[in-house]
């Protein structure tokens, strides 16, 4: 077969076309990193990397998720760990307040301690995380609890209006939480970022218009005036907002009961989040190490066969040199 040297010099040019393709993709792996460059290097390798890539971008959305709840209830769980300690120095001054030894004066001081306490408990259960209300319900943004002074300035009531009122499920008696402006942190996983304080403050009724029904201020108020008109706590008893009455030590066990199992809430709910943040580190990683096996360039390989196609380019152009010397005038020789 005879070979013209249109065909010789088509098939120099291919052959070079064909190496100079393979030179340059060597060279963008390099430098991207990359061994696929776009979809048709890699269909089904492709498909694969995006859904890898989809679930680490879903774990670090619920991995942020994760730490700014863990936030909001570290400090929850400051502000009740205060509420306790206040309502534990409460409840020394209801059993102070229960003697007969006291004299007027001795007893207004107690009052005059007990309305500290209530002004402070307020301030602890209207706190803030950001410009947003830790015990405000799924109404974050407005302050849950409002107070009622007299004309010297003392606190007679407190009200709330955060929303919604806990509820609890009748068949299971767990806490309902779904209204109570849940946060995925995983797949059909949602978990409430804030505890209601209505339901922290133990509220009295199931009434959903704002009334003096928070146990919690309403045990102080009552024992406050109570000591302000010299009379005894042991003898006096607490109305509830139903008008039950009971003791007044028995009432403030309660609230501290309450306390007592909304820190307990908290306490399962951080322990919850820090076991979900760890699985999602690990598998995280899992998936991080399936998309760079199928995405990523073996640099050292890479690299390679970078100089073995710039060795072969070279040489290509060099033959080529060689049959693009001869001319017209040759032949005529």
């Amino acid at each position: 077969m005879r070979v013209s040297n249109t065909f010789l010099h088509e098939r120099m040019l291919y052959d070079i076309q064909s190496v100079m393709t393979r030179l340059v993709r060597a060279q963008n792996e390099l430098s991207s990193g990359k061994r696929i460059l776009k979809p048709s290097d890699d269909p089904l390798g492709t498909a694969l990397v995006l859904r890898w890539r989809g679930q680490i971008s879903k774990m670090d959305r619920w991995q942020k998720n994760i730490e700014e709840l863990q936030s909001r209830f570290e400090m929850s769980e400051s502000n009740l760990d205060t509420v306790k300690d206040l309502l534990t120095r409460a409840r020394d001054i209801f059993i102070r307040g229960g003697s007969d030894s006291l004299g007027p004066d001795e007893k207004k001081a107690l009052a005059d301690e007990l309305d500290q306490i209530l002004q402070e408990l307020v301030n602890r259960m209207n706190a803030k995380y950001g410009d947003r209300y830790l015990f405000a319900g799924a109404d974050v943004l407005h302050r849950p609890f409002e107070v009622q002074k007299d004309a010297t300035g003392k606190i007679i009531a407190v009200t709330y209006h955060g929303y919604p009122i806990p509820s609890r499920d009748p068949s299971t008696g767990n806490l309902n939480e779904e209204a109570w402006l849940p946060v995925e942190v995983g797949e059909g996983v949602t978990m409430p970022q804030n505890v209601p304080g209505d339901w922290a403050v133990m509220k009295e009724t199931n009434a959903t218009s704002p009334s003096d029904d928070l146990k919690m201020f309403r045990v102080i108020i009552q024992a406050r005036d109570a000591l302000v008109q010299d009379k005894n706590l042991s003898v006096e008893q607490y109305t509830d907002a139903n008008g039950n009455q009971e003791a007044f030590i028995d009432s403030i066990d309660k609230v501290l009961a309450r306390v007592g199992e909304a820190l307990a809430y908290i306490g399962t709910k951080v322990e919850r989040l820090q076991g979900l943040h760890t699985f999602y580190e690990k598998m995280r990683v899992n998936y991080e190490g399936l998309r760079s096996k199928l995405e990523d360039a073996d640099v050292a390989e890479v690299y390679i066969n970078y100089s073995k196609e710039q060795l072969v380019y070279q040489s290509a152009l060099k033959v080529a040199s060689n049959i693009l010397t001869p001319s017209l005038i040759d032949y005529i020789r």
